[in-house]
């Protein structure tokens, strides 16, 4: 076996346990077998032979490894108190993973991931450094960081502080120094904006002892470590152990990390079976340390590790994937998404806002730049959209707008044979044209290359069926702009092909010209039939829907999603929604109905299903409170208590209306 080889498998196995990179991983590896006596590297040769990837401890035919060779290739922890600031650190990220559950687009089964990797560091001290998953630091502060209770109690991990770095964080314990644990990548903003989340999730003041003294133990502390310890869920070296072997984890739904003094439990609903990480976990060179052995192995759902030292209570861990608590973690998830309002990632996400805006505006673009590189406006016009009080604007209309958009929306996303009713007036057509959508307070502003086309679909005629009842021409100030009114809203409209002007008047020649109903024609008792069969919107409805007409062109200024109208991907990704190539789908399909705060929206081709979820939560332009719970092509959009459930055709048997009813 060439020493190359024999590297390149331990660097492997040990990256599959640690979560490391390969330069953080190699190093260790190497130095180990440059050193290496001939009789331990002829074992160690015989284990990779073996086949590392199914080799469990105990085996028929295994060498027994020397400990001090298993030691350096993924050391343990032999200090207690470093063993329980590690356990502490896990049983926290376990804890942790619930709150990334409630991140935007909020799902319940997604991996929630905390701990990208461990380094379990060099000799002498062998002093770990944590890499974070991306918004990670947060939540896991709020779990590891000791505070106050009301009843007395302490939570997080008592005597827990840290030092600040330029580009990392040192945790370590106030009564013990000297264990301590690096997090890489954690600069001063960073910190910042973790804490924000932190101090925001205890819903009311609290204290944080860290506060009060940053280098000693405080007198709560001290009296809550001699009564409970320092980690109640987990045995130290055990927690420790797995701490450090933290990649064996990552991608487990719903972990959760409970247990006491002499016994470990992990529990998840979705991911490896228990027999799978058992054998990981009793792996001969990379496993938990050597006094553990199979109690119970094989099982699917269950599994049991007993420490085996002779005059010592056995330390056990258990490990459950439990997929009957999966129905009702939901129902739990579901009543706290409801709950948005109260969430401290919302707290979060606006402060990623004002930071992303006053960064852009530092960098000399005002927030009209900012909200014109996502709606493709011209400045002049993103500056009108501007509220008065320094916000996007895209959302900030009027009650009387908000109701005609939503109802706009009904209109253009029915399209085709499984279309409700409103696809016969054919205003779906508007998305097949060159568009660019600018709200406004009191008004929906619409640039494009053919305005007086897009009035034809939007305004009835005598002699059409097309064009949303009760749309008016209000006024037609040149050849190029056209002023709508909706009269059972009071919604407008101004469709132009270049910067509107505010003229309010329109000549008798030019009214004249086309058979379009004007302002001074009352709603007809077909409009009137035809309105009175739309279903009614909750307010949470009429949000969501007006958001989504108000963003039907949007596009993210670093290409990360793009709506296209509806009609086309701006991105040009060279595939469709579903798998297929460009051009696969024959006509237009969509489909959007329900009543109250209940609906549905279905369609074929683009956009994306995933852009959608995107552009409602973006971090810039996203709709203030809005959830999305799901997979890429299938989910569910939740506002206060309404929500449309979404569904692309890609996914879906061809159902269309009319079998529905």
């Amino acid at each position: 076996m060439t020493p190359k080889f024999l590297q390149d498998s331990l660097v492997e196995s040990r990256r599959e346990f640690t979560g490391e990179a390969r330069s953080e991983a190699a190093p260790p590896v190497k130095s180990l077998l440059q050193a290496m006596s001939v009789a331990d590297r002829r074992q160690l040769e015989a284990l990779v032979r073996a086949d590392l990837s199914a080799a469990v401890r105990g085996d028929a035919g295994l060498p027994d490894l020397p400990n001090h060779v298993r030691q350096v290739l993924l050391p343990d922890c032999r200090s207690v108190a470093q063993q329980e600031l590690e356990a502490g650190l896990f049983v926290a990220a376990g804890a942790a993973a619930q709150h990334l559950c409630f991140r935007v687009p909020a799902d319940i089964a997604r991996p929630a991931r905390v701990i990208r990797g461990v380094e379990p560091g060099c000799a002498p001290d062998f002093l770990p450094t944590v890499h974070l998953e991306p918004f990670a630091l947060g939540p896991l502060l709020f779990e590891l960081l000791p505070r106050s209770l009301d009843d007395d109690e302490v939570s997080g991990v008592p005597g827990v502080r840290y030092k600040q770095y330029q580009r990392s964080v040192v945790l370590f314990l106030a009564d013990d120094p000297q264990a301590r644990v690096s997090l890489a990548g954690v600069d001063r903003q960073h910190w910042k904006d973790a804490w924000t989340f932190a101090a925001c999730s205890t819903g009311e003041p609290q204290s944080w002892f860290h506060r009060d003294e940053r280098s000693k133990i405080t007198r709560d502390e001290r009296e809550y470590l001699d009564s409970h310890g320092r980690v109640l869920h987990s045995p130290p070296a055990l927690g420790s152990a797995l701490f450090r072997r933290a990649g064996l984890f990552r991608g487990l739904s719903e972990l959760r990390v409970l247990g006491g003094p002499t016994e470990q439990r992990v529990i998840w609903s979705k991911g490896a079976s228990c027999s799978d990480i058992a054998s990981r976990l009793l792996h001969p060179l990379f496993g938990l340390p050597a006094t553990y052995r199979k109690d119970i192995l094989g099982s699917l759902s269950f599994a049991v590790l007993r420490e085996d030292v002779e005059g010592v209570r056995a330390t056990r861990l258990l490990l459950s994937r439990d997929e009957s608590a999966d129905a009702q973690l939901r129902d739990e998830f579901r009543e706290q998404v409801h709950g948005w309002h109260q969430n401290p990632w919302r707290v979060w996400e606006q402060r990623r806002i004002k930071q992303i805006t006053r960064r852009q505006t530092q960098q000399g673009r005002s927030l009209a730049e900012v909200r014109a590189s996502y709606t493709g406006e011209e400045l002049a016009s993103a500056v009108k959209g501007i509220t008065s009080s320094g916000q996007i604007g895209l959302d900030a209309c009027s009650e009387a707008q908000r109701e005609f958009q939503a109802l706009l929306a009904v209109y253009l996303f029915n399209a085709g044979q499984t279309a409700a009713p409103p696809e016969q007036t054919r205003v779906h057509t508007l998305t097949a044209y060159n568009l660019t959508v600018s709200p406004r307070h009191d008004e929906l502003v619409i640039s494009t290359n053919a305005p007086d086309n897009l009035v034809n679909w939007l305004v009835p005629r005598p002699s059409s069926s097309c064009g949303v009842p009760g749309m008016r021409v209000r006024s037609w100030p040149n050849d190029g702009t056209f002023r709508l009114v909706h009269l059972p809203t009071g919604g407008q409209i101004t469709v132009t092909s270049r910067e509107e002007r505010d003229v309010d008047s329109v000549g008798d020649e030019q009214r004249l010209a086309r058979d379009w109903f004007t302002s001074d024609r009352d709603v007809t008792r077909r409009e009137h039939t035809a309105l009175a069969a739309i279903p009614p919107m909750s307010p949470g409805i009429t949000r969501l829907l007006s958001a989504l007409v108000v963003r039907i062109c949007a596009k993210h200024p670093q290409h990360k999603w793009a709506l296209g109208t509806w009609s086309w991907d701006p991105l040009k990704r060279g595939k469709e929604p579903g798998g297929g190539s460009p051009g696969d789908f024959g006509g237009v399909e969509r489909y959007l109905w329900g009543a109250h705060d209940d609906w549905e929206l279905r369609w074929d081709g683009y956009p994306f299903p995933s852009d959608v979820a995107a552009a409602l939560t973006d971090t810039v332009v996203g709709l203030d409170g809005v959830q999305v719970t799901g997979t890429d092509t299938a989910f569910t959009i939740t506002l206060e208590d309404a929500t449309i459930r979404v569904q692309h055709w890609s996914t879906l048997p061809s159902t269309g209306w009319e079998d529905e009813q």
